[in-house]
C-alpha cells in the first residue's frame, strides 16, 4: 500500500501542476499535448509508431483501473481490485485524478480531444 500512496501523492501533484499550467493559458495545454497523438516514422525499413504519451497515459490508467482493460480492450486480471477499503480508495483517487486532468487538458484543446478520442478507439 506505501507504494500505492506514494504515487498517488505524485500523480496529484503531478495533476495540480497541470491544472494549473492549463488555467493560466489554453497554450499550456496544447503544449501538454504535442505536435500529435500519432507519429510514424520509417527507419531501416521499419515503422516506428511514437505517441504523445500524457492524453494516451491518463486513458490507459482509467482503463487499467476502472474497467480493468488492457490496450487491447480486453479484461485484464483482477488483481487491482481488493477487499481493502484503503487500497480501493487510493485506487479511486488515481482514477479521479486521472479524469480532472484530463478535462483540464482536453478544456478549449482541439488537439487533446483528437487524442482522447484516437485513444479511446480501436486501431
Amino acid at each position: 500500500h506505501e507504494c500505492l500512496l506514494y504515487l498517488k501523492h505524485r500523480a496529484s501533484t503531478l495533476a495540480s501542476i497541470i491544472d494549473g499550467a492549463c488555467c493560466l493559458s489554453c497554450e499550456n495545454s496544447r503544449l501538454f499535448c504535442g505536435g500529435g497523438f500519432i507519429e510514424s516514422q520509417q527507419i531501416s525499413q521499419q515503422t516506428i509508431t511514437t505517441r504523445s504519451t500524457l492524453v494516451y497515459s491518463l486513458i490507459r490508467m482509467v482503463m487499467m483501473l476502472s474497467f480493468h482493460k488492457n490496450d487491447d480492450g480486453k479484461k485484464t486480471n483482477d488483481h487491482i481490485t481488493s477487499d481493502s477499503p484503503l487500497l480501493n480508495h487510493i485506487v479511486f483517487d488515481l482514477v479521479l485524478t486521472s479524469l480532472r486532468t484530463l478535462t483540464s487538458l482536453t478544456h478549449d484543446n482541439e488537439i487533446a480531444g483528437k487524442q482522447m478520442i484516437t485513444a479511446c478507439m480501436p486501431e
